[in-house]
This record gives structure tokens, sequence and C-alpha cells, in this order.
């Protein structure tokens, strides 16, 4: 019993630990991902606009 919760938790601790496991990380990600998408909407307008 003691080795399977040993090894559960080596597991999770292992697969928590990728690089973009961070909150920071995620959240700049997906600052990153909205940026993107704020000048895709830009563009779209500048072509309406014509």
């Amino acid at each position: 019993m003691r080795t399977l919760l040993l090894l559960m938790a080596v597991s999770i601790s292992a697969i928590s630990c990728g690089p973009n496991s961070s909150p920071e990380k995620r959240m700049n990600i997906k600052n990153q991902e909205l940026d993107q998408k704020v000048e895709v909407i830009f563009k779209q307008q500048k072509i309406l606009r014509l």
C-alpha cells in the first residue's frame, strides 16, 4: 500500500512539473492568445472599413 502511494505521489509530481504548469506561465499564454485574437479583429475591422 505504501509503495502504491509513493508511486502515485511521484507520478503526480512528475506530471505537474511541465513547462507551462505555473499559473503565471498559463496566464501569459492566455494573454498572448488574446492579443493575437485582438490583432485579428483589428485587421478585420480595417478591411471592413475600406
